[in-house]
């Protein structure tokens, strides 16, 4: 802030479209290798792969390096993204290295799903509505109030974004499930 105001009264901050262009253009596609233990999870490293081919053999050699690196006695099992290359790298890896488990991504397969069905027109009806109420519930003092009160809680714990892009965000509180069956 205090940099803006450095400019005066007649500064023009960029537009959203200044801002976000240049940003969606330079972005980059990275790879990111964690290794899992009881001791929790901890970061190995970071492969910018924006240009790379990116096919099942690029991938597969990717992979199999870094069991190599790691110790294939030290792998149990390798977790990728859903993408095909990704799924095919997965399934040459397990072909060349039979002690060791593939797996797609939960996390992503879950996400696939969620954007699937929030594709079908009674939940985005849903979804619009719910987030319109929290919107609505957020900018009354008087209502957030009444839901901890009957909530029995000091908070209350809502969604992190109001995003229909972000649609696993919105809090299942607000959301019925009867009420998307019969609409």
């Amino acid at each position: 802030m205090e940099a803006v105001a450095q400019f005066g009264p007649g500064f023009k901050p960029p537009s959203m479209h200044e801002l976000r262009v240049p940003l969606l253009k330079n972005e980059k596609d990275i790879v990111n290798f964690l290794v899992n233990s009881p001791k929790g999870s901890v970061f190995l490293k970071s492969l910018d792969v924006s240009k790379i081919k990116k096919d099942a053999n690029t991938l597969f050699k990717m992979l199999d390096y870094m069991v190599e690196k790691i110790g294939e006695e030290n792998v149990v099992q390798v977790v990728t993204d859903n993408a095909s290359n990704y799924v095919k790298a997965g399934m040459m890896l397990k072909a060349t290295r039979p002690y060791l488990y593939w797996t797609p991504c939960a996390a992503h397969c879950i996400d696939l799903m969620l954007e699937d069905i929030g594709k079908i027109l009674k939940v985005q009806n849903t979804l619009k509505s719910a987030i319109f109420m929290i919107g609505y519930i957020y900018i009354h003092v008087g209502i957030v109030n009444m839901m901890r009160r009957l909530q029995n809680q000091e908070t209350y714990i809502g969604p992190q974004s109001p995003d229909l892009q972000h649609r696993s965000s919105v809090s299942p509180r607000c959301i019925n499930k009867k009420t998307i069956c019969e609409r």
